[in-house]
């Protein structure tokens, strides 16, 4: 193959950082950021006792659940806009 073929095969597989794909990466970024905060807040709560007169672990689960579903959904953006 001749370097011509080689650099037009690479530029092929790059994606473009078009400003749609870039503004779907960044919010995308920092709702996973708020996420971990969220995620630490609870992690807190629970380490400090706090969490004894709060919610039951049975409301904890439904909300690690929830907060892991927002996780993959926010990846699978990044994913999507980055190929």
């Amino acid at each position: 193959m001749s370097q011509k073929q080689t650099s037009a095969s690479q530029r092929c597989k790059t994606p473009v950082a078009t400003p749609d794909r870039l503004s779907v990466i960044q919010d995308a970024t920092s709702e996973l950021s708020c996420i971990g905060i969220c995620l630490q807040a609870m992690s807190n709560g629970m380490l400090t006792g706090s969490e004894e007169s709060g919610p039951g672990m049975g409301a904890v689960g439904m909300a690690l659940e929830w907060l892991s579903g927002e996780m993959e959904r926010r990846c699978a953006a990044i994913a999507e806009a980055a190929s």
